[in-house]
């Protein structure tokens, strides 16, 4: 029974811990220190976007010769404006006008990263994106990456998106989060509730997943469980062999499958 006791407090603990630090977990690019200095690539520069209630994040553009659209782009969760600056150089290879968006909390940018925040951020850089794809005459487009994704749908489903590129998208932030630690009561503890499934069927547009068979920090059936929730036509491709992070260059292994789906009529 002392032992029984012993390690039911242990797990009390356990579990009062991961309550107090999932931040930490969850938001890791957000914990590794300040970027304020940049090395821009080529043709990118940072601006910064303030958000309604307070507070400003920077995002990363970088301007096309006659772009065929403005692709709005959200990172992974490891992942600041000093890879986003990179990331707005490689989608400028597809031809289009990127904008990579930094979350609150994260690099340079005020605030602190979590749900609002996020999402709030997203809809302001998708107003921007939507007013430049006006000015320009060309359609809008929106990506993400593992946590980016949920900013990516998000944006589809409440802003004039066209067509959408996901990379490893989990379903839900619970049930990845379950998958990590399902020795965790993950549905009391978890305090950002980002949920993909909820809000596909909603989405018309169309819709390119690519996530690797070997991802074991968001695992394949999530995002071919997405694929058939979307309520638009959605395509799957099967990165064999890949881990999570995905090289999306347009050089890369997925390049041509990209491009032809960035290209191919809407």
């Amino acid at each position: 029974m002392t032992w029984l006791a012993v390690l039911a407090g242990f797990y009390v603990v356990l579990v009062l811990a991961m309550f107090l630090f999932q931040d930490r977990l969850i938001f890791v690019g957000a914990y590794f220190g300040r970027s304020d200095q940049l090395t821009l690539p080529d043709g990118v520069r940072v601006d910064w976007q303030s958000q309604p209630g307070g507070g400003r994040f920077r995002v990363a553009v970088a301007e096309t010769p006659s772009p065929r659209a403005v692709l709005l782009f959200f990172l992974g969760n490891g992942e600041d404006l000093r890879s986003g600056v990179y990331w707005a150089s490689q989608w400028r290879e597809y031809g289009v006008e990127p904008l990579v968006v930094e979350y609150p909390g994260y690099g340079g940018s005020e605030g602190s990263p979590g749900y609002g925040p996020i999402l709030n951020a997203a809809d302001v850089a998708a107003e921007r994106a939507e007013a430049r794809a006006r000015e320009l005459g060309v359609p809008l487009f929106a990506a993400g990456a593992s946590l980016g994704t949920f900013s990516a749908v998000h944006v589809a489903s409440r802003h004039g998106v066209e067509k959408l590129v996901l990379s490893m998208p989990p379903t839900s932030l619970a049930a990845a989060a379950g998958y990590q630690y399902p020795w965790l009561p993950v549905g009391w503890l978890l305090r950002h509730r980002f949920d993909n499934l909820s809000t596909a069927p909603a989405i018309r547009v169309p819709t390119l997943i690519l996530h690797g068979d070997l991802d074991r920090i968001v695992p394949q059936f999530m995002g071919k469980e997405l694929q058939a929730a979307f309520g638009g036509p959605c395509e799957f491709v099967n990165a064999e062999g890949y881990r999570h992070n995905l090289p999306l260059e347009a050089r890369g292994p997925f390049g041509a499958r990209i491009r032809s789906f960035l290209d191919a009529p809407r």
